[in-house]
């Protein structure tokens, strides 16, 4: 994960170094929210519920939307249309749990996502001031799975995480709204995110704690498909440089 990141924040920051003397070039930062399938993580967790036979868990977390954070660089390559480059972090998770007298139980599904790859953006409308947008971006994503489990009871108690890693590739059409305000760019836009679902890989060394599940569904995956919003700020590199 490491390594991806790094060659990830080098292919996004990079061309900015490059860019300040370019015309129309826009660094931005965004803030997003949106859905997650994650379909075979609850029925995973639903696996879980019912082949415990230590304590009665409960779900307490069923993953939920949390904020994504991102960065994008774009280059002008006509009077409509931008290339660029972006980066996005996001995360979810699941938990079940059971605590009472007897003892305490609980099982955490904590997943994050890296992506990064090219966007592209074009201009539908006539409006110089507010400007509607179609844009289409393809990612590479890596995704990390940390399964936590920890159990006590009486004077028994035992934790174990085991950790899983995926490649998938992604992509996410949609529209957005521009607006620039000297040298700040604003904007906000929404899309579905479809992506590919390659199998999580076990990279712990512990036994294989989906054994049992992928015997019957053959298949262990994280389902980052969903619909997408976000806000967004840049700047607007040719305009800061003058």
């Amino acid at each position: 994960m490491n390594q991806m990141l790094r060659y990830a924040l080098i292919l996004l920051f990079f061309p900015s170094v490059f860019s300040v003397n370019a015309q129309d070039n826009t660094f931005a930062f965004r803030v997003g929210m949106g859905t997650y399938t994650m379909k075979i993580q609850k029925d995973y967790q639903d696996f879980h519920l019912e082949n415990n036979t230590i304590l009665s868990q409960k779900t307490v977390s069923y993953f939920p939307s949390f904020p994504s954070f991102g960065s994008n660089i774009d280059f002008k390559i006509t009077n409509k249309s931008v290339v660029g480059l972006h980066l996005d972090y996001m995360s979810t998770g699941g938990r079940v749990h059971y605590k009472d007298y007897s003892g305490e139980a609980v099982m955490d599904q904590l997943l994050h996502a890296y992506k990064a790859g090219p966007q592209f953006r074009t201009k539908i409308n006539r409006s110089e001031n507010w400007k509607l947008l179609a844009f289409f971006e393809i990612s590479a994503v890596y995704t990390g799975l940390s399964i936590i489990e920890e159990i006590s009871v009486g004077s028994y108690t035992e934790s174990i995480e085991w950790e899983f890693k995926s490649w998938n590739m992604a992509a996410f059409p949609g529209l957005m709204l521009n607006r620039n305000i000297k040298n700040i760019s604003c904007y906000t836009g929404i899309g579905f995110e479809v992506e590919r679902h390659g199998n999580l890989e076990q990279i712990t060394e512990h036994r294989n704690y989906t054994f049992l599940y992928t015997l019957y569904h053959k298949k262990f995956n994280a389902q980052w498909d969903g619909v997408r919003a976000f806000l967004g700020i840049g700047i607007l590199l040719n305009q800061a440089s003058k």
